[in-house]
């Protein structure tokens, strides 16, 4: 008995010794029967209703669950569908941008290059004639490019960066518009375009010429150099001043956008934009 392991019973340790088989701790078939029994036994338990859920569940897994009453999803869904449903009426008070169905399709040019292709002799003024007619404030003899330097959504920045990189290479003055760092710019687009629309957006001579798919597309093509042939090339150095951002602190209110009169009282200042901004008296 002292050879006895003191992990393994006496009547094991015992057993070893005989030729005898080893005797297992339960029967099988004794275990499968008693389990068959509880099963049954807590099944039955349960009252119906719970039963009833539990099947529901099994059926209903893979279906899509109601939304609640007031839930987000629900309303946001409600949203969407007033939406289409107003999309689908007609409207008689239009804006000015559903006169332009340019502006709601690809670029596609077809007629400007087949003008391209029958007469390539043709003057700047022939190919601007084929573009609508609408001019920004101040854009008379000019090449106003509307842009961001807000680097919020980056297919935006890109498309800016790369219009603002074609039209460098031309050197000419361009009379560039950031709508991030002046909101009045904004406004002066959506004005002129009658809806908010995204930049980049390209005007030539008080014609419009597009965004960015449409100007690179000319680019290509080579039409965009065709409307520039006319304008004096200019060869321009970095502004000392502004470093070309076009904007300085406002020299009044040191970009504060608040002044302190003579009699102690705040008040907004006038000469600054809401950043407290003011145009570079060099680069305007």
């Amino acid at each position: 008995m002292d050879d006895v392991s003191p992990l393994e019973p006496q009547w094991l340790s015992a057993s070893s010794d005989l030729d005898e088989p080893v005797i297992p701790h339960f029967d099988p078939s004794l275990l499968a029967c008693f389990e068959r029994a509880v099963e049954d036994v807590s099944h039955s338990a349960q009252p119906a209703s719970i039963r009833s859920k539990l099947e529901s569940a099994r059926f209903d897994e893979g279906k899509p669950k109601p939304l609640k009453e007031g839930s987000r999803s629900l309303s946001r869904m409600r949203s969407l569908r007033s939406r289409a449903a107003v999309d689908d009426i007609p409207d008689d008070n239009a804006s000015q941008l559903r006169t332009f169905p340019f502006l709601h399709r690809k670029p596609s040019f077809s007629k400007v290059i087949a003008l391209k292709n029958d007469h390539p002799n043709y003057s700047s003024q022939t190919y601007l004639d084929k573009f609508p007619k609408m001019c920004p404030p101040d854009c008379e003899g000019k090449v106003v490019l509307y842009f961001t330097s807000l680097r919020g959504v980056r297919k935006t920045f890109e498309n800016c960066c790369m219009l603002r990189l074609i039209l460098k290479g031309f050197q000419i003055h361009v009379d560039e518009r950031d709508v991030w760092m002046h909101s009045k710019f904004r406004q002066e687009l959506t004005e002129v375009m009658g809806a908010a629309l995204s930049v980049p957006r390209l005007f030539i001579l008080g014609r419009y010429i597009g965004g960015a798919e449409d100007v690179q597309l000319l680019h290509e093509e080579g039409i965009l150099g065709k409307l520039l042939e006319d304008l004096p090339v200019e060869c321009r150095q970095v502004c000392k001043i502004c470093a070309d951002v076009r904007f300085i602190p406002c020299t009044l209110c040191r970009g504060s956008c608040k002044i302190v009169t003579s009699l102690g009282i705040s008040e907004r200042c006038s000469e600054c934009n809401e950043n407290g901004l003011i145009m570079c008296p060099l680069c305007d």
